[in-house]
């Protein structure tokens, strides 16, 4: 059985594993770099408008809570549709840990 410490930082590696498989996907999704340590070179947002409303989405997430908000709408869809074209056993395992993950935040954080 894990202590309170090996928990913490067992939790907090699979929060980092999952925010570098959202940057992948994001990256993937949007045409995007994903920045190495050698390439520090801002990403130019203004590509597309579904880019910028993301990134206002996590910047001010407070303004956003509405569902019928066609911004968010946009940027989910995106998201379902790469995540219905990927069906590799691969990409389904990364989905499957994604979810998981998710579950753990709603637990874990709250």
């Amino acid at each position: 059985m894990m202590n309170g410490k090996a928990v913490s930082r067992a939790i907090r590696g699979l929060i980092l594993t999952d925010a570098a498989l959202h940057a992948t996907l994001l990256s993937s999704i949007y045409d995007i770099e994903v920045l190495q340590p050698n390439n520090l070179a801002m990403f130019d947002f203004a590509k597309s408008d579904e880019l910028t409303d993301l990134v206002q989405l996590i910047d001010n997430p407070t303004e956003y809570l509405s569902d019928d908000d066609t911004r968010i709408k946009r940027v989910l869809v995106r998201l379902s549709e790469f995540r219905e074209k990927n069906t590799s056993k691969t990409a389904k395992l990364l989905f499957m840990f994604m979810d998981m993950i998710e579950i753990l935040r709603l637990i874990y954080m709250y």
